[in-house]
């Protein structure tokens, strides 16, 4: 279910900014909760395989089932502080115009 709800969080986050006064490209923080968003996204595909090799460790296939404990920790550690920052981009709404806005429009 997560990887649709990510896909899913890059689209509307697109549509969102599209559509207001914020533009997709006027704004660094705007532009920068898109990159995060993109990565954690395309980070979550290979996430999946992980997944899928403690998936199987559990069913007995002989993985090292505590490297792959690990490494879920760690990815979601990461996940969680991808996501603490894009929420604070999106309430803070840091200053900072970037050359491809259109001045006369900044507030």
């Amino acid at each position: 279910m997560i990887v649709p709800l990510a896909v899913l969080s890059f689209l509307t986050g697109v549509l969102t900014s599209v559509l207001s006064r914020w533009g997709l490209t006027r704004h660094w923080w705007v532009l920068f909760k898109l990159v995060l968003t993109t990565g954690a996204t395309a980070l979550l595909f290979v996430h999946t395989r992980v997944v899928d090799a403690a998936a199987e460790a559990a069913v007995g296939m002989g993985h090292d089932m505590e490297a792959l404990q690990l490494q879920l920790v760690i990815d979601s550690a990461a996940a969680f502080g991808v996501l603490a920052l894009i929420t604070g981009l999106g309430y803070i709404k840091p200053r900072g115009i970037t050359p491809w806005s259109d001045s006369s429009r900044a507030n």
